[in-house]
């Protein structure tokens, strides 16, 4: 009986979602993506300037991108109110409403810092940090993504293949370079992509 009860009982546990290992994984890809697209040398100045890139979040609040994080922001800017994170002198440690992406911008950073120091803070933080930035990185990537399509890759690979072969006269070679070309003048640079509205950033062509 107890050998039973043990194993169904670290079953349960190795199922349970690790949000702090989880959130950390997520925040590494949003660091190196915040660095690309600010150039700052500091996470700070890197925040800062964050707080400036605000094409995304217009659209945001204007209810055409990323329509899932605002029940997050509800339930966010709640908890927030009700439990400060006081550990900033950057920042009041709450999140007023769903419309202070600011402040969210703050609580990502803040999270981060406290869980990579080993300081203690309730989980409900960390979730709420990880499921917020889940949402705002998936809309980031998939952006960066069309930048540059497996489609996109293929076509220069083609063209690659006919420089070499010494074709770069054919048709095939001038379609490819077209789409290409008019590709690079229309779809922002990938780390530009939250300072673009979604409908601008280019598909493939």
């Amino acid at each position: 009986m107890k050998s039973v009860v043990t194993s169904i009982s670290a079953q349960f546990e190795s199922a349970t979602i690790n949000y702090r290992d989880h959130f950390l994984r997520l925040y590494i890809a949003f660091n190196r993506w915040y660095i690309f697209a600010t150039g700052a040398k500091t996470d700070r100045s890197a925040i800062e300037a964050l707080k400036l890139r605000y094409v995304i979040w217009e659209e945001y609040l204007g209810g055409r991108v990323m329509a899932q994080l605002r029940s997050q922001m509800v339930l966010l800017s709640e908890y927030t109110q009700r439990y400060p994170l006081k550990m900033s002198a950057y920042w009041s440690g709450s999140v007023e409403s769903k419309e202070d992406w600011k402040s969210l911008i703050e609580y990502w950073y803040q999270v981060r810092c406290i869980v990579v120091h080993g300081n203690t803070l309730q989980d409900q933080y960390v979730r709420l940090a990880y499921d917020t930035l889940s949402i705002y990185m998936v809309e980031i990537v998939s952006r960066m993504k069309r930048c540059f399509t497996a489609k996109d890759a293929v076509r220069l690979s083609e063209l690659s293949a006919l420089i070499d072969a010494g074709s770069p006269h054919s048709e095939r070679y001038q379609a490819y370079r077209s789409k290409l070309y008019d590709k690079f003048l229309l779809s922002p640079k990938a780390h530009q992509v939250d300072m673009y509205s979604a409908s601008k950033v280019a598909t493939s062509l």
